[in-house]
């Protein structure tokens, strides 16, 4: 089960409290209140943790989904914005840590698949855990997760 934290703080608050836990998060970052903080297009910032440690932060459209920003960027951008509206999410200790593989029957319509379904088939090689796809990637890891589950629903990969 996971478990999900709601607040309200500054981004520096936000990462020394998750980094002194030393667990996996996934974290969703907005203003804490529509048209407060970061004028303009209105956005949604994510980022992963993996043992403490960031392992992405993107900001993304909130209208189309674009990436705005990513990385350091992203991190010293919403750090200049002072309060902000986030959500935790404790995974479980064994999220991600499974190794997806390809089917024998995986690459027929693969071209036909989304774009991020594309790339995330193309780096399951039994060898990389979603974690790693993710990082690799630079997606949150619950974004990989899904679209991984939606693969082996399709019969692509084996988990």
């Amino acid at each position: 089960m996971k478990e999900q934290t709601s607040n309200t703080s500054d981004l520096a608050t936000l990462l020394h409290g998750l980094q002194e836990t030393r667990q996996d998060w996934e974290v969703s970052i907005g203003p804490p209140e529509p048209g407060k903080a970061g004028a303009g297009e209105p956005w949604q910032a994510h980022l992963s943790f993996v043992a403490g440690s960031i392992t992405t932060c993107v900001v993304q459209s909130r209208t189309d989904g674009r990436t705005l920003l990513s990385d350091g960027e992203a991190l010293h951008w919403l750090a200049s914005l002072g309060p902000l509206h986030w959500t935790r999410v404790a995974l479980p200790s064994q999220a991600g840590l499974q190794i997806p593989r390809r089917s024998a029957r995986a690459e027929r319509e693969v071209m036909a698949w989304p774009r991020k379904h594309r790339y995330v088939f193309a780096l399951v090689d039994g060898s990389r855990s979603a974690w790693q796809i993710a990082a690799l990637l630079r997606l949150p890891p619950g974004a990989v997760e899904e679209i991984l589950n939606e693969l082996q629903a399709m019969g692509a990969i084996i988990m």
